[in-house]
């Protein structure tokens, strides 16, 4: 709670419109109820975690857990999502997603992550975060 102090005082210091994670494991909901940042705080995942989606890989893990699944099933891909933050780990509303970086069984978690940062992560990033400028201007 201390660092999500913090975070809310830069963010009112600096007079933002938003706030984007992009921090494993860095929990920030309390921003939300504790102080009414509900649809500012965004997150960028390594994953999609949209529910359902044939690669969704949600929680603090998500590269090992793809890398875990490549072993068995050699089809299998990940990507990237922006999405709202709530109380819930990568449970808040999608912004944007993409998928398309393979997953091979024999990667190491830090390549993983920079091929995943190239093709899907950044460009998920972007077009989310214009996307969201979108509708908050609405």
């Amino acid at each position: 709670r201390e660092f999500e102090q913090a975070v809310y005082d830069r963010f009112m210091e600096l007079e933002a419109d938003v706030i984007v994670s992009d921090h494993y494991m860095a929990r920030i909901e309390h921003l939300i109820d504790q102080h009414g940042l509900a649809g500012r705080v965004l997150n960028i995942h390594p994953a999609v975690t949209v529910r359902g989606h044939e690669f969704c890989f949600r929680g603090p893990t998500p590269t090992t857990d793809a890398i875990a699944r490549a072993v068995h099933d050699t089809s299998t891909v990940t990507g990237a999502t922006l999405h709202l933050v709530n109380a819930v780990i990568d449970d808040g509303p999608a912004i944007a997603y993409g998928v398309g970086t393979p997953v091979y069984p024999t990667d190491e978690p830090q390549w993983l992550r920079w091929r995943n940062y190239q093709t899907a992560k950044l460009p998920v990033f972007v077009a989310g975060m214009l996307h969201y400028r979108e509708l908050v201007t609405r």
